[in-house]
């Protein structure tokens, strides 16, 4: 039986000589990654991952750098950059009843107040707000900040919002 994989993060650049690299995680203020934390790392197509363990991990300005075991020279860190960082979902903290990742609502269908058919939910990312990127029924790309003048309703299956003050052009 496989099982579920979430992706965490992309690697990105080497740090120094000792196979030190920068990881831009999808959730920075996550405190899931710690030395001894084994995780998954793949290439291109995400079809093959390799097991590797954290054994440093720092967060600054710059962002989270990671050392893992067996990635030991700059060389080593190079090849590894953009791939993905993915965990078992069994690593992934339990949550109380009425909260869910972010992930769970990718695909859920997008309703205005009016209860009208926006479209749906296609990612979420970080920025100095969360943001939804939602491919409309149009199929145009709209971002909506995940603030509550906007985001009226975000569950997994049904998202309504308030586009008004908004400009989606």
């Amino acid at each position: 039986m496989e099982k579920e994989l979430v992706e965490i993060g992309v690697i990105g650049a080497a740090h120094g000589l000792r196979g030190a690299v920068f990881v831009r995680l999808y959730n920075p203020s996550s405190s899931l990654l710690e030395p001894g934390t084994e995780v998954l790392i793949s290439g291109q197509h995400n079809t093959h991952f390799l097991k590797v363990m954290i054994e440093m991990i720092s967060h600054s300005p710059k962002g989270t750098k990671v050392k893992f075991y067996g990635i030991d020279d700059r060389d080593a860190a190079e090849n590894i950059n953009g791939w993905t960082c993915a965990v078992e979902q069994s690593q992934l903290p339990v949550l109380e009843e009425d909260e869910f990742y972010y992930r769970d609502i990718i695909g859920s269908p997008v309703f205005s107040t009016d209860d009208i058919a926006i479209g749906t939910v296609e990612d979420v990312f970080s920025a100095a707000t969360d943001i939804l990127v939602i491919k409309t029924t149009e199929g145009d790309e709209l971002l909506v900040p995940v603030v509550d003048v906007f985001v009226i309703s975000l569950t997994p299956g049904k998202v309504v919002v308030d586009l008004t003050g908004l400009e989606t052009d």
